[in-house]
């Protein structure tokens, strides 16, 4: 990200002849990947929601979308693209590790910290102190990428940062550690991802 760059909230987005802009706001980033950690969502119903939510065109909500074989390809494909173009960077390396059929992504994989949907009201809190921004506020205004910027730059002392240190520092061993050991399973347990989004990837 350099601050000579231009980010509008639309961006301009072509894939195999179909041009649109595609809303870029971090609360539709962050609704599409809601949409991708979904367990009641088939991977068919997935593809045709995130199309809709990216580039708003009502093509995308007819029932019978993705009936057609040359539109399921489509649908993979702009996907893939649309998180090849906008997405993988370094910030998001462990935000989206899997494409939307379920394919790995070529990225090494890590230790899932924090997760955008379940630590909402974390990170809600965490941009309040740090910065007395209300997201709420920011919807449809704050571009992605700065919300990623100002994300990877809240302070130690905020409560996400807090939760994320105690989900990934090792617990201590020896002799003499055994109430910092105790204390912190506790705080691991008392913060613990759900299973689901565990098993879904690192972030």
């Amino acid at each position: 990200m350099l601050l000579t760059d231009k980010k509008p909230l639309n961006a301009h987005f072509s894939f195999q002849g179909f041009n649109c802009l595609i809303d870029m706001s971090f609360d539709n980033i962050l609704t599409v990947l809601e949409v991708l950690n979904d367990q009641d969502l088939l991977n068919s119903e997935k593809a045709q929601l995130i199309l809709y939510l990216l580039t708003g065109d009502e093509v995308f909500e007819a029932d019978d979308f993705l009936l057609n074989d040359d539109n399921v390809e489509f649908a993979e494909g702009f996907i893939r693209e649309f998180f090849k173009t906008f997405m993988e960077s370094e910030q998001m390396e462990q935000a989206v590790p899997k494409d939307i059929m379920g394919n790995p992504l070529p990225r090494e994989e890590k230790e899932k910290s924090f997760d955008f949907s379940y630590d909402a009201g974390y990170i809600y809190a965490s941009f309040m102190q740090a910065y007395q921004m209300d997201l709420y506020e920011q919807h449809g205004k704050l571009h992605w990428e700065v919300f990623l910027a100002l994300f990877n730059s809240l302070p130690a002392d905020t409560m996400i940062m807090h939760v994320i240190d105690i989900r990934t520092r090792d617990i201590p061993t020896g002799k003499g550690y055994e109430e910092q050991a105790r204390a912190l399973r506790e705080a691991k347990s008392k913060y613990a991802l759900p299973e689901y989004l565990v098993e879904s990837g690192g972030e």
